[in-house]
């Protein structure tokens, strides 16, 4: 992969993050991303291009999002980076559940190991389950040794 073609995977990820984020506010606030827009003080094309198209080629800029956020009193869009370590969260309970690993230490030891696998997993990417595997298995004997001291 050259890096244009990364950097472009990278932009139509944050564009289909902020396009997600967008529509979840629409039902969440039960308005249409007209609305939306006009309500924050921006043209209504801003956010229904974006809203309209999943393949819209453009990012809402940081002020866009400023705006909506401060209107509305909503979080801003996950970043890419941000998505990654969430879905890292996700397996990694999800692998010390089907273990049943989530009882063995302290809710601080667990924390702190889901937090490190999560951190590790996230960092690997996609195509580590193998090794993933491994290491959450070093991590739940790392437990069971801090449960039985």
């Amino acid at each position: 992969m050259t890096s244009d073609e990364g950097s472009s995977a990278a932009t139509a990820e944050l564009i289909r993050l902020q396009r997600d984020w967008l529509l979840d506010i629409c039902r969440q606030l039960n308005l249409t991303p007209t609305q939306i827009a006009l309500a924050a003080g921006m043209a209504k094309t801003t956010l229904t291009r974006l809203a309209a198209d999943p393949n819209h080629p453009h990012a809402l800029s940081s002020m866009t999002i400023d705006k909506i956020v401060r209107r509305f009193g909503v979080s801003p869009p996950a970043s890419p980076a941000e998505e990654a370590f969430r879905h890292a969260v996700e397996q990694t309970v999800a692998a010390l559940h089907s273990r049943q690993a989530l009882q063995l230490a302290s809710p601080a030891d667990v924390a702190r190991t889901v937090i490190e696998l999560a951190d590790w997993l996230a960092r690997a990417g996609n195509g580590k389950a193998e090794q993933f595997e491994g290491v959450v298995s070093f991590q739940v004997e790392q437990l069971r040794q801090k449960r039985s001291t």
